[in-house]
């Protein structure tokens, strides 16, 4: 059931939900629009003002005539301000004679025999300011507009339409639609998350403690990680799924999440299920049951495992060495020779420890940066772009159909690809200053401070084509045409992490990836 229009204490609070102008168009509505319904409401209008050379007749715009859109139809009927009574542009108000139901379903309230002025602050002027200047020009107005006041719906487009009734007043017809709706701006974010997202459901006994959890929603990258399909999971318990989660730490960390409503982050090794991961987790409460955001970090775990381990070794092979040439200074005769031994051999171990740090900071194929170094250096650049209010853009650059490289020429060849394409971004970068790094496979991606986004799209186009333009050759076989498809996002006000730019900028490489790939979007 549709809900009324809040009162005025309800209505009062709208002033602090801003609507926004999207665009605005009059006399290139037809240029502007893509819309099928209003492009044909507004060539209607058009032939009938043509035919009648005046205002059209309100019964072609009747929304009893027109059944098809009626729900989505707003007639107004302009009115003198009840607080001044002239009739003054400035002072006239609007009367919502039909207010369709689609509309009321959208925006959670029915403004049928009320007022525009009874919505408060600037949602009264937005509205009033684009019916009083159609009035007042008689040429149909199209408007897109983000409100936030509404229930379900983000963007609204909406034409609006002078006519005349039989009694030769004016009235104006409106044709509201919804453009985006929360829904789907929300499935987008979890669709384009770089970290798995599922909700768990509490499964509760008759003591109601809970008893298990189920599967009712995860996001693409969730599938991924956990290296399951939705069908083999979702609606299933979480201990019938992953039968290793009752012994981990997991299982009573997301019971005291749903129980006390206190959020959790930890890590934890699952060794069981055949997964052997290690995994960064945020477990926040949610109605009765746990929203938790995860992340593979198993390459990560293993390599700080891997460069510890080195360390350790390194530390005990020069300890040993330090025993063996205080032992060699003892009995040698000519000690100096001994010492400059010692210190070649030391020089040595501590040459291996500084190329076994950089090997952990590098990618091993490319010789560039790896996703961990990275982010560490993104992080430091955000922070000093913020603290100084410096532009900052991030390119996220991916080879086009790089398996059917694969495939086609084998892996080595492949390799080949990634090694020169790492090369030529390098050669195009500027030294000491962009950040260049291998994400993982062959994607790369390319931080770049003090650039604005006019910069960043102009490097872009820069890489995309010196890629493009050469193709690699090969020792004992044909050149590989090599293209990249590239999305560049640059640093906003409210971007608080670098995954916010990672998000905006996989976006975009999505964007630039479903219009035909090698190029780039923004």
């Amino acid at each position: 059931m549709t809900e009324k229009m809040p009162t005025t204490a309800d209505t009062d609070s709208f002033r602090r939900l801003p609507t926004f102008l999207v665009s605005r168009a009059e006399g290139d509505i037809p240029q502007r629009v893509e819309t099928e319904e209003i492009l044909s409401l507004h060539r209607r209008w058009v032939e009938e003002s043509h035919s009648a050379n005046s205002l059209p007749d309100y019964k072609s715009f009747n929304p009893n005539n027109l059944s098809a859109i009626a729900d989505h139809l707003m007639i107004l009927q302009p009115t003198a301000h009840e607080a001044t009574g002239t009739e003054t542009l400035e002072d006239i108000d609007f009367l919502y004679l039909h207010y369709g139901s689609g509309i009321a379903e959208k925006s959670g309230f029915d403004m049928t025999g009320r007022m525009v002025s009874e919505f408060k602050g600037e949602l009264s002027q937005f509205f009033l300011s684009a019916y009083q200047t159609v009035l007042k020009r008689g040429v149909p107005q199209y408007t897109s507009h983000f409100s936030v006041h509404a229930a379900q719906v983000c963007t609204w487009e909406r034409l609006i339409l002078p006519v005349i009734d039989a009694s030769g007043h004016p009235l104006l017809v409106v044709y509201n639609l919804p453009k985006h709706t929360r829904v789907d701006l929300i499935d987008a974010i979890l669709k384009s998350s770089l970290d798995g997202v599922f909700y768990i459901a509490a499964l509760r006994g008759l003591s109601s403690e809970i008893e298990d959890f189920i599967f009712m929603m995860s996001n693409p990258k969730a599938s991924e990680i956990l290296g399951k399909s939705p069908e083999n999971y979702l609606y299933r318990r979480l201990c019938d799924v992953f039968p290793g989660v009752i012994e981990s730490p997991a299982f009573d960390a997301y019971v005291r999440v749903a129980t006390t409503g206190t959020p959790e982050s930890f890590r934890l090794h699952y060794p069981h299920d055949g997964l052997n991961k290690h995994f960064d987790i945020s477990a926040v409460r949610c109605g009765d049951g746990v929203a938790v955001t995860f992340s593979d970090i198993t390459e990560m775990v293993e390599m700080q495992q891997h460069v510890e381990q080195q360390r350790d070794e390194l530390i005990a092979a020069t300890t040993s060495l330090q025993k063996q040439a205080a032992a060699i200074a003892q009995l040698a005769e000519d000690r100096e020779q001994a010492l400059n031994r010692m210190r070649e051999e030391i020089e040595q171990r501590k040459e291996a420890e500084r190329k076994l740090i950089l090997q952990a900071a590098t990618d091993p194929l490319t010789g560039i940066a790896n996703r961990r170094t990275f982010m560490e250096r993104a992080r430091s650049e955000l922070l000093r772009a913020r603290r100084y209010t410096e532009p900052l853009s991030l390119l996220l650059i991916d080879l086009d159909h790089f398996k059917a490289i694969n495939d086609a020429y084998g892996h080595q060849a492949g390799d080949r690809v990634l090694i020169e394409v790492a090369r030529r971004i390098s050669g195009t970068l500027r030294d000491s200053v962009d950040v260049f790094a291998r994400l993982g496979g062959e994607e790369f991606v390319v931080l770049l401070p003090e650039t604005t986004p006019s910069g960043a799209l102009k490097l872009a186009e820069r890489l995309r084509a010196v890629i493009a333009d050469t193709p690699v050759t090969q020792d004992n076989g044909p050149a590989i045409k090599v293209t990249t498809s590239v999305g560049a996002a640059t640093l906003r006000l409210g971007d608080l992490t670098v995954d916010a730019l990672l998000n905006r900028a996989d976006v975009a490489l999505y964007q630039a990836k479903g219009a035909g790939r090698d190029r780039v979007a923004a």
